[in-house]
């Protein structure tokens, strides 16, 4: 096979590939951990909490951080998620339960597409793709499950959520002043700056003390505003 290869076809091969002196790993959807990496070049091992986590490499915005030798706690409602976190993060505790302001059991719309899954039933009308099946499932609010799975005296690095339109809930049912993330990984529908700066969102993490530091298409990074620079 190598000698059938032209000069050009070995180097399109070698851009995709593990020998590309020049290329970079990435998990997440949209560079997202490449940010964070960025922002812990110098902190070899931290805690994170992955809120949605969905699958241990595919879209994870935790998986490069784990590499480098970090763990923490991964939270996804999918229970077809459960075998590959449990056997591929190792370190990392791995609760499957979704997340909500009270404790309940809410219907989960579960797509071909494990990503689009939700809770939340505007989401599932806005969407053009339907549903293929639905389940109950148990939720509980996140300051409740970082009682029972965050390990005594460890500090939260980095909160990352994604959970197609419940961000804001999960947000709404920490304990800020028990838990403090130092960073919040957040998704928001809104496109532009001025619009995020408009949104719910952004007033409820900036009235307990985090600013914006960075924006990419529609995750938002936010720093608790105490950390020095």
């Amino acid at each position: 096979l190598i000698r059938k290869l032209t000069p050009r076809k070995v180097r399109e091969v070698m851009a995709y590939s593990d020998f590309d002196e020049y290329s970079r790993k990435v998990y997440s959807q949209e560079g997202e951990d490449l940010l964070l990496s960025r922002i812990f070049d110098h902190q070899p091992t931290g805690f994170y909490v992955d809120c949605g986590a969905h699958h241990p490499f595919r879209f994870s915005n935790t998986k490069l951080l784990y590499e480098r030798g970090w763990r923490g706690i991964n939270i996804e409602p999918n229970p077809d998620a459960t075998i590959l976190f449990r056997e591929h993060r190792k370190r990392d505790f791995f609760v499957n339960l979704g997340i909500g302001l009270e404790e309940a059991e809410l219907t989960y719309y579960q797509y071909a597409h494990p990503a689009l899954n939700t809770f939340d039933e505007n989401a599932v009308n806005r969407k053009k793709e339907k549903p293929l099946s639905t389940i109950p499932i148990e939720v509980k609010p996140l300051a409740q499950i970082l009682d029972q799975f965050l390990p005594k005296g460890t500090a939260i690095d980095l909160l990352t959520i994604d959970a197609e339109g419940f961000d804001l809930q999960i947000l709404q049912s920490n304990n800020w002043t028990k838990y403090t993330p130092s960073y919040i990984l957040v998704e928001s529908d809104t496109e532009g700056i001025d619009e995020l700066l408009k949104n719910e969102l952004y007033g409820f993490l900036q009235e307990r003390g985090y600013a914006l530091t960075s924006k990419l298409w529609k995750s938002c990074l936010f720093k608790y505003a105490k950390i020095e620079a």
